[in-house]
């Protein structure tokens, strides 16, 4: 065989060989996805939350799959039960130290209980990107054993946290079976900033549950806007009749202030530190964007 047959060869076996390649790489992508996410997806350890269970994995690519089931289990069993859940995202952004959605939503996610987190492990360093276009969850059921009382809610989520800073969230989340829980938060910490936090909850509810005082109404609220020259933003608190914290935020071109007082007592969780440092706190700070800054904390024993 002469040379020229062994190149020609040659040539032709690289080019088959990158055909063949590229041909797998687009049946992994592509109509094999949904075999390769359940084969190696499934009973994978999420964080410190569990295992993850996959059922009637479907999809045209690797970038937009359906599952009919979804599972998280951890050492007492399972603790949330999805179903009929969508994913369209974009792989390549794990390319990118990231995850990008466009569109994920559930019919219904179940929550059983509250999980048992597995011990924790050191952290590999780095930043991990997370942004999140849109997120619907149509019926989200939290069992009696989750906070104290079944509850069910509808919830959509929309989120941006790239380097380390979260860039925008808009959260709502509406009780569906009751009028006892509402939270809505949509910060935006662009050129056109803004803030707006309402969550309400009434006796009895999620919300006062969680933060331990199940017999009063809860009001936490915030409003603010502006730009990164000049804004404000202000917020306030009440457990019951009680004011629970209050205060308020300036800037203007580098500079900024910021002042604000809250009741440590008031809430259950807190009083560990109330014992310490007294029942009440307040802070006084000032200085320039990512500069020099002053602050005055005070406490009634420091």
């Amino acid at each position: 065989m002469c040379s020229s047959d062994l190149q020609q060869n040659s040539t032709s076996g690289g080019g088959d060989g990158a055909v063949l390649l590229a041909g797998g790489i687009t049946l992994a992508l592509g109509p094999a996805a949904p075999w390769i996410v359940d084969q190696f997806a499934d009973g994978q350890r999420i964080w410190r939350i569990g295992t993850i269970k996959l059922d009637g994995v479907s999809g045209s690519w690797l970038g937009n799959l359906r599952a009919s089931h979804v599972s998280i289990a951890d050492e007492d069993g399972v603790w949330l039960d999805a179903s009929n859940v969508a994913l369209d995202w974009r792989p390549q952004s794990l390319f990118g130290g990231g995850v990008w959605l466009d569109n994920a939503r559930a019919r219904e996610i179940h929550l059983l209980r509250q999980p048992r987190l597995s011990p924790a492990t050191p952290s590999a360093g780095g930043s991990f990107d997370l942004r999140i276009d849109a997120l619907a969850i149509d019926s989200l059921d939290l069992d009696e054993s989750v906070v104290g009382a079944a509850a069910r809610f509808r919830a959509t989520l929309q989120m941006d946290l790239r380097d380390d800073a979260l860039r925008t969230l808009d959260l709502s989340l509406k009780r569906i079976d009751s009028d006892a829980d509402n939270a809505v938060i949509l910060y935006r910490a662009q050129d056109d900033y803004k803030l707006l936090v309402n969550l309400a909850g009434a006796p009895g509810g999620v919300i006062s549950r969680l933060l331990g005082v199940p017999q009063q109404n809860v009001l936490i609220q915030a409003v603010g806007d502006g730009d990164l020259a000049t804004g404000a933003a202000r917020y306030d608190g009440h457990i019951g009749e009680a004011e629970l914290l209050h205060g308020q935020t300036r800037w203007r071109g580098a500079d900024w202030s910021s002042d604000g007082a809250a009741r440590l007592d008031l809430l259950p969780g807190l009083r560990p530190i109330a014992e310490r440092v007294g029942p009440t706190a307040s802070l006084e700070a000032s200085g320039v964007r990512a500069g020099a800054f002053t602050a005055h904390a005070q406490t009634p024993f420091l």
